[in-house]
Formats: C-alpha cells, sequence, structure tokens
C-alpha cells in the first residue's frame, strides 16, 4: 500500500471530530524544571 492509496481511501481509522480545549481530570498547569510534581495530585490520589 502507498503513501497515495491512504490518502484516496475513504477508509475513516481517526475520530469524526476533534474537540479542543480542557479535558477533565488533567491539570493545566505546565511543569517547572527543577520543581517535582505533587505526585498524589498528579495520580489522582488526593
Amino acid at each position: 500500500m502507498t503513501w497515495d492509496d491512504m490518502m484516496a481511501s475513504n477508509l475513516r481509522i481517526g475520530p469524526q471530530e476533534y474537540a479542543m480545549g480542557p479535558v477533565a481530570g488533567i491539570d493545566a498547569t505546565p511543569p517547572v524544571p527543577g520543581i517535582a510534581p505533587d505526585i498524589d495530585r498528579t495520580r489522582g490520589g488526593g
């Protein structure tokens, strides 16, 4: 199978719609170099 074959295919292997924005359960705070993450919070333990 070639790249052209894949691009010409009508087979849908991805989502029908991409929803961008906040995701429940994922902290939006970016990591800070040199500071360890709060393990209990990142694993859902508290």
